[in-house]
């Protein structure tokens, strides 16, 4: 079932198309500005290829992050299935937060492999340096950036032990980033989910994403998880219900983590667990 990406109408497509071409040269960098983050830029998290953590607990953090939603997306681009995902934190420590999309997001999904492996490529758009801007239906009447290349990254192995987030011994672990605030893939008539925010900061003592009543599409962030190579060149194509149940096994997607960097130091220091498969939404729902 296609679940990952919404269609874009003929009408929507004209609609960016004479967007970006009927704009003076002012008024798009106005436009394209208005999809970046406001200033000041926030922290990034700069992570190494291998993170050991030695906490024991994930509970008592000072990030905490509650009312976890996401879809029960399968299909994708370049081998890998999308998760969409919208949940609500508070900024308990005494630094602000960089809670935006990206590599230096300081969000991370955490997913697990039923395989002894050392590294996991993840590809995710670009964002474009002179722009095309298109509209979507989730979230609706936004200008998006449709990326015109994609960029190769390496997940963060977590070296821990795998049990400490109540799998297996045999699994190993990678931290995936979320794709880049207000940036899409195009492909035909369809479009993929973005990442859309309306802050990339959160401050000490703040909270994000409890205002009511919520807007969907915004205030989501959308990840990219790569399927093991056995399944890769086959997962990219649209999958039927019927075929779904093949890939239930292929990771499993153990929570959201808010890591820090301090020193040489890198932290946990926000965890929630996953959403169960029971509760798992359609991504046009939130």
């Amino acid at each position: 079932m296609k679940l990952t990406r919404v269609r874009v109408t003929r009408e929507d497509r004209e609609k960016g198309k004479l967007f970006a071409r009927g704009m003076t040269g002012a008024l798009l960098v106005v436009s394209f500005l208005s999809l970046a983050l406001p200033a000041p830029a926030p922290p990034s998290v700069r992570l190494p290829a291998v993170l050991r953590v030695d906490q024991v607990s994930l509970s008592g953090l000072p990030v905490t992050v509650s009312q976890v939603e996401s879809c029960d997306c399968w299909s994708g681009l370049r081998g890998q299935a999308t998760r969409k995902v919208r949940m609500a934190l508070y900024n308990g420590t005494s630094a602000p937060i960089n809670i935006g999309g990206g590599v230096g997001s300081s969000l991370r999904l955490v997913v697990g492999y039923g395989e002894d492996r050392e590294s996991l490529r993840v590809t995710l758009p670009a964002i474009p340096a002179d722009p095309e801007v298109t509209y979507a239906g989730v979230p609706s009447n936004v200008p998006l950036s449709v990326a015109d290349r994609f960029e190769e990254h390496w997940a963060t192995r977590l070296d821990v032990a795998p049990l400490s987030f109540g799998l297996p011994p045999h699994y190993s672990l990678f931290l995936i980033p979320p794709n880049p605030h207000g940036v899409v893939e195009v492909m035909g008539e369809e479009i993929t989910f973005p990442t859309y925010l309306s802050s990339d900061v959160l401050a000490p003592g703040e909270q994000f994403g409890n205002t009511m009543p919520r807007t969907v599409g915004v205030d989501t962030w959308t990840f990219y998880v790569p399927y093991p190579d056995s399944l890769a060149s086959i997962a990219s194509a649209p999958l039927g219900v019927s075929f779904k149940g093949q890939y239930d096994d292929a990771f499993v997607i153990v929570g959201i983590a808010i890591m820090a960097s301090e020193a040489d130091r890198q932290m946990v220091i926000g965890f929630a667990p996953y959403p169960s498969p029971g509760t798992l939404l359609s991504p046009m729902h939130f």
